[in-house]
Formats: C-alpha cells, sequence, structure tokens
C-alpha cells in the first residue's frame, strides 16, 4: 500500500484481518465490494475471499519468484506500478 500512496499521492486505510476473522468467513469490506452484490450475495463474497485470504496465510497461494515469467524471460523489462501510475498522471 505504501508504494501505491507513493505513486498516486492518495491516503489508503490499510486494515488486517486476522485469522480468526477470516476462519469465521468475515474480510473488512472493500469500497469495490458493494457493486459485486448484484452478482454474488455479500455473504458468499466474504466467504471466499476469506478462503482466499487464509490460502495466503498458509501459503497455499504464494508469489514465489521462482518459475515465474520474469525469472524465465529475465530480458523483458516489466513495468512497475508506479510507472503505470506516473504515466496516467503524465509524469
Amino acid at each position: 500500500m505504501a508504494r501505491l500512496t507513493e505513486c498516486s499521492g492518495d491516503k489508503f486505510t490499510v486494515t488486517y484481518d486476522s485469522v480468526e476473522k477470516l476462519r469465521k468467513g468475515e474480510v473488512t469490506e472493500l469500497p469495490s465490494h458493494p457493486y459485486m452484490y448484484a452478482y454474488i450475495p455479500k455473504p458468499m463474497l466474504a466467504g471466499m475471499l476469506s478462503k482466499f485470504g487464509l490460502w495466503v496465510v498458509y501459503g497455499i497461494v504464494h508469489g514465489s519468484p521462482e518459475g515465474s515469467l520474469n525469472e524465465k524471460f529475465p530480458e523483458i523489462k516489466t513495468t512497475s506500478v508506479k510507472e503505470v501510475i506516473g504515466a496516467w498522471k503524465g509524469h
């Protein structure tokens, strides 16, 4: 989140959901969530997102660079979030 704040100049509220909260199928509601309720009911969305959170906590889902496209193709320069937002803002 700090990187996004640095890039955009916007302030973000950072919230950490506890494992206990995730185990109950609860997550902190984000501003984008209400738009999804017409397609996925709120309890179902919260349940799915809490499962994803638990997968991260337990190491089932992780962002290891091993075997990543960046590792396989080091000659390709990826664009950072900072660069994308800078281009969008005209920097």
